[in-house]
């Protein structure tokens, strides 16, 4: 009687975050360097929704933002390149973090990012999302 009552119970979880959520956790800034006005941003995607596609995001504090992704050659030399959009595929978490994927924010000064900084996220189903990012010590 008990394995026919876990079974469900199991069936029922997994149906129920199957389709749902789209979250976006623990925004923060990295603000410009001294007398630099080139900031980045990290954040974690967790998508229990359906595949998604970031494709712009911009800020009315800074120039432009581009979405980038660190790589590192055979000899361990770091590169940066631009990405026209970042995937987040349903099921699984994208992170953004120094040495990977990350958002280059340009033009921000040292105030503007002590103030934080409202984003605007669009993706490729013509929904956007405000994420506030704030300063953090690491």
């Amino acid at each position: 009687m008990r394995l026919p009552l876990l079974l469900t119970t199991l069936l029922l979880s997994t149906a129920c975050q199957e389709r749902g959520n789209f979250e976006i956790v623990d925004p923060y800034l990295k603000p410009p360097l001294a007398g630099r006005d080139v900031g980045s941003a990290y954040m974690r995607f967790e998508n229990w929704a359906f595949d998604l596609e970031l494709t712009e995001v911009t800020s009315p504090e800074t120039d432009t933002i581009e979405i980038h992704k660190t790589t590192r050659d055979e000899r361990g030399i770091a590169s940066m390149n631009r990405l026209e959009s970042l995937e987040l595929p349903y099921g699984e978490t994208v992170k953004l973090e120094p040495g990977g994927l990350h958002l280059m924010l340009f033009g921000l000064t040292e105030d503007e990012a002590a103030d934080g900084v409202e984003l605007t996220l669009t993706f490729d189903n013509g929904t956007t999302q405000l994420v506030e990012v704030r300063a953090r010590k690491d």
